[in-house]
């Protein structure tokens, strides 16, 4: 993250990605579709659903 950032700000990796909801989302459906998503970065993550 860039040292210009202002606090409490969110990068788009954590809010549809690394976030407590995101992650939660992820979870529940990729344990459905037999899909790994702990330490994936979110292209790596959007790839393996397409």
């Amino acid at each position: 993250m860039e040292s210009t950032a202002r606090p409490g700000l969110d990068n788009i990796e954590h809010i549809f990605n690394k976030g407590h909801f995101a992650a939660y989302v992820w979870r529940s459906f990729s344990a459905a579709a037999g899909i790994t998503t702990d330490h994936t970065l979110l292209p790596q993550l959007i790839s393996q659903w397409w």
